[in-house]
């Protein structure tokens, strides 16, 4: 089992052992800053979407397929067509 703490470390367990690794003093960066700047210096410039209308597609079927999974609480076939 692994467990990770607000991208600040992360605690493995197996066998009845634990262990962590990272620093809970950490600054982590989760990309959030750099994902909004993109996004709106591609709408003041008129660029493309930094990601890809087909990916996010993909992250919701993904993401559909995994809640569907939750509740059934049954293995299902994570689609990666979109």
């Amino acid at each position: 089992m692994a467990a990770i703490e607000d991208f600040r470390s992360v605690r493995l367990a197996r066998g009845g052992k634990q262990r962590a690794a990272g620093s809970r003093w950490a600054s982590p960066d989760k990309g959030h800053r750099g994902e909004i700047v993109a996004f709106i210096g591609a709408i003041h410039c008129g660029l493309p979407c930094p990601i890809p209308f087909q990916e996010s597609v993909l992250s919701t079927s993904v993401t559909m397929d995994i809640l569907e999974s939750i509740r059934t609480r049954r293995s299902v076939m994570i689609s990666t067509s979109g």
